[in-house]
């Protein structure tokens, strides 16, 4: 078959649960504050807004993370830093918060993961990066496991237009028209079955990084759709057409046309 079901290359899940944002990843200002050890932090991605300025991998120095706030379970390995930073979330009742008066101790965030992929998950052209830096995320993106090939394998497959035809067949919005990804329903999407190749690498690259994305989906075409799966141009450009034709439906079916949304966090 030229097409496999997602899963069978990659699994998705959502990211972690912090319970509160602003708690589990202060600013710098407050981590001067506390003191707070750097051994305790974890490189996060908590948006759908930040991997958009990644390009195609984590790595890109326009992608910048927030810091998580990861210390030891072990109340006898807490620093007095520490100490204060998780009394001072106790004063403000964070251990009460439903997601972390579940958990044992309340200030460790679980299923901290370093995935292999991470897409957004508010958009109808959702964007895949490449963590080559190995950051963690959180439950406001979906984290990506490679199960068969590499994450450019993964990557050349998703960035062509027939992947974003199967988005737009597949996917749920919310009003307005809000594409919205979830696991399930990225496990119903098919990719083509296809290898990288420079060219088409370094295209994707060049459009994310100009913010182009409908532009960075069609770079496939050429080399995945046409090169490997001997689609003809006209059968790249039906495709095109009927991405346009169900984007144009679900926008007037709610009554508005939707940007990229984004959901904080917690």
């Amino acid at each position: 078959d030229s097409t496999l079901p997602v899963p069978e290359a990659c699994v998705f899940n959502i990211g972690y649960v912090a319970g509160d944002k602003d708690y589990f990843h202060p600013d710098s200002s407050l981590v001067r504050r506390y003191g707070l050890p750097a051994s305790n932090w974890r490189s996060a991605l908590t948006s759908g807004k930040q991997i958009r300025a990644c390009g195609l991998r984590t790595s890109n120095p326009q992608c910048v993370a927030e810091s998580l706030y990861l210390p030891p379970a072990n109340k006898r390995e807490l620093t007095a830093a520490d100490q204060r930073y998780i009394a001072s979330g106790e004063v403000q009742r964070i251990h009460k918060r439903y997601k972390c008066m579940v958990r044992e101790p309340w200030y460790v965030v679980p299923g901290v993961r370093v995935p292999d992929v991470v897409l957004s998950v508010f958009a109808e052209r959702p964007v895949l990066v490449i963590n080559d830096a190995g950051l963690v995320a959180s439950n406001s993106l979906l984290c990506g496991y490679i199960r068969k090939g590499a994450p450019e394998n993964f990557a050349a497959a998703w960035y062509t237009s027939l992947t974003l035809l199967q988005i737009e067949l597949q996917v749920h919005a919310l009003g307005g028209g809000v594409m919205v990804l979830i696991p399930g329903e990225g496990a119903s999407i098919r990719v083509p079955a296809c290898r990288p190749t420079t060219a088409h690498m370094r295209c994707v690259e060049s459009q994310l990084a100009m913010g182009d994305i409908e532009a960075a989906y069609q770079c496939g075409d050429e080399s995945v759709l046409k090169g490997q799966l001997g689609l003809g141009s006209r059968e790249v450009a039906d495709r095109r057409a009927a991405i346009v034709t169900l984007r144009h439906w679900r926008n007037s079916a709610n009554g508005g046309v939707p940007g990229f949304g984004g959901e904080e966090a917690v």
